[in-house]
């Protein structure tokens, strides 16, 4: 089962994801007429920290003995006002590649 996890910013600024909070629900029941209350209802919450580990450095002879990461900003997000669209139409006539 794959879940699909969405993020709306409502500001512009800098963003850290440092980790994510959910409830997941699923009825105990795949009768379609038996509404869904707390008896058949399994309900979970989880939280999970995201600690992501940075790329590997070995620029130096200490960086290559000792290990050592750089940091990581795969989940460092700058939130920019919204942009116009780009629209492009192709001229009659013309093959797009």
């Amino acid at each position: 089962m794959q879940v699909q996890f969405t993020l709306t910013p409502h500001q512009t600024g800098e963003l850290r994801i440092v980790g994510i909070c959910y409830n997941l629900s699923s009825s105990l029941t795949e009768d379609r007429n038996i509404k869904p209350s707390p008896a058949n209802t399994v309900f979970v919450r989880g939280k999970q920290r995201l600690d992501v580990q940075g790329p590997r450095l070995n620029n130096t002879k200490e960086e290559k003995s000792n290990k050592m990461y750089g940091p990581d900003r795969r989940l460092d997000l700058v939130i920019q006002p919204e942009m116009p669209q780009l629209q492009v139409r192709g001229c009659p006539g013309i093959t797009p590649i």
